[in-house]
């Protein structure tokens, strides 16, 4: 086969005794002082930034660039594991990072905002998808993307996403050291429609971090690792990265 196009896959591992992951959950508190007069600053900071903006075109100036996309996965709690049907079933919180250079500022000329917090539709987004779902009754399956949530933006233009999700995935499991056996499942998130010369997807961590999680009464987690793996495709027809 002649393939032509090269795109990335990126996997997350999770190996647990019986089966069990990890999350990671980001709390952020913003301190608002002289409300009126910041009201009018962000009110203008606003409309500068999004007059001319578009949603559908890359944050790029030149077009040969790709966008670069920080991806980690933190795991709060292993809500049922499938033995029969091998799919297990995980709340997760799903964080995203990149940058946009049309969404910079200068503080001072803003009356000093540092934060702005604006709906998730104000941006162009990735269409980051979870490429092994085992539930397709999700909204905008398989993407982990929700049109109700909010964004951060930072005066040099970085977008922080976090993203809630309840994910149900296969897991190939061996039971034959039953009922003390020792499982290792994958999650495998990619792009839906870019390739990585668009659109470059890469793990934020190497693990996914232990505090936070919940423990479970059956299952201990017991390691994760993330990686970049690169998947190739004849055509452009659909990217994975």
């Amino acid at each position: 086969m002649n393939l032509e196009s090269s795109v990335q896959s990126f996997t997350m591992a999770f190996t647990v005794t019986g089966v069990r992951f990890v999350a990671l959950l980001f709390l952020t508190a913003t301190c608002v002082s002289g409300l009126e007069s910041r009201k009018t600053a962000e009110d203008k900071l606003l409309e500068d930034l999004f007059a001319n903006y578009s949603t559908i075109s890359r944050p790029v100036q030149d077009v040969q660039d790709n966008v670069r996309i920080s991806f980690q996965m933190a795991i709060l709690q292993f809500i049922d594991v499938d033995e029969k049907m091998q799919v297990i079933k995980t709340n997760v919180w799903m964080y995203q990072e990149w940058n946009d250079y049309r969404l910079r500022w200068i503080p001072a000329e803003y009356n000093n905002i540092t934060l702005l917090v604006v709906p998730v539709s104000y941006i162009w987004n990735p269409d980051t998808s979870l490429l092994n779902s085992a539930e397709g009754d999700t909204e905008g399956y398989p993407r982990v993307h929700l049109a109700y949530l909010d964004v951060q933006i930072f005066p040099n233009g970085h977008i922080m996403k976090v993203t809630p999700g309840i994910l149900r995935t296969p897991c190939l499991m061996d039971i034959t050291y039953f009922p003390v056996d020792k499982q290792t499942c994958y999650f495998e998130f990619g792009l839906w429609k870019y390739f990585d010369r668009l659109v470059e997807l890469y793990p934020g961590l190497d693990e996914a971090p232990k505090e936070n999680y919940i423990a479970n009464v059956e299952w201990e987690f017991l390691d994760s690792r993330a990686q970049a793996n690169k998947k190739c495709f004849p055509t452009d027809r659909k990217s994975v990265v």
